[in-house]
């Protein structure tokens, strides 16, 4: 029952990843615009139902450290949400695109929480992680860093704001760090599937923040391009994730402590 529970968790999953490609590949056929405002009108309920998501899994936590790692999940869900109403707002109501803005705080902050977010969500893990494990994840998130500065450092003139501001794709490299270790637990079977799924969220929004330091760059950047179709998969991704973690947390701990 439990296994069929997973499979049609897993078809929901498709089926929604599905319809979030088709939402995105309609307005952006149709035009800009139409791009635009179908973007902005979509990212604002994912990140709200990722908020919600991770208040619910604080609520359903049954010890500490659980609720402490959705905490830290809550504040990045509260911070990207924030930072994407800034953004519609600038764009839809004020007709503004500032850069850096107030929406670039919220993203930035988020994205420093998520890596300490993923080391607590290891912690129930940490007796199957060997230094293997740990020098492979970092030789990996290493190069991505390096990746990331060669393609898009720095993004244009010489403001140090903006210089510093272009280098948070950066920061994903050592998100991804921690990632890499969820992953590789996941096919050793020690971590659930929906853990693969917040890690692949943190892939999806990497290649994301690459694509868009370079449209800003070559300056062919517009919310609803193909820069936003990664954003929004990874918003899927994460709303799965998040919430399918409520039904394995139990049987993670206790496999951990028995194991």
């Amino acid at each position: 029952m439990k296994i069929n529970s997973e499979i049609q968790n897993q078809r929901y999953l498709i089926f929604s990843l599905i319809a979030i490609f088709a939402v995105w590949v309609s307005a952006y056929l149709i035009g800009k615009d139409t791009s635009i405002i179908v973007n902005d009108y979509v990212t604002i309920p994912l990140t709200l139902l990722i908020v919600m998501i991770g208040f619910y899994r604080i609520i359903v936590s049954q010890d500490k450290t659980s609720r402490n790692t959705w905490i830290l999940f809550s504040i990045f869900a509260m911070s990207w949400s924030i930072a994407e109403h800034i953004w519609s707002l600038d764009e839809l109501i004020l007709d503004v695109k500032p850069f850096p803005s107030f929406a670039d705080v919220g993203y930035l902050i988020g994205t420093i929480i998520l890596p300490v977010f993923y080391i607590m969500l290891l912690q129930p893990f940490k007796k199957y992680i060997s230094k293997q494990i740990t020098t492979i994840s970092i030789l990996l998130g290493f190069t991505i860093i390096i990746l990331i500065t060669y393609i898009s450092w720095p993004i244009s003139g010489n403001n140090f704001t903006e210089n510093l501001l272009s280098a948070y794709p950066m920061i994903d490299g050592i998100v991804l760090m921690p990632a890499f270790i969820i992953i590789i637990l996941v096919i050793k079977k020690k971590m659930s599937f929906s853990s693969s799924l917040l890690c692949f969220a943190m892939m999806m929004s990497t290649i994301g923040d690459i694509v868009f330091q370079i449209t800003s760059t070559n300056g062919t950047y517009y919310s609803g391009s193909l820069t936003d179709l990664f954003y929004i998969l990874s918003y899927g991704l994460f709303i799965f994730g998040a919430y399918g973690n409520t039904r394995s947390d139990v049987k993670q701990s206790v496999s951990a402590k028995n194991t």
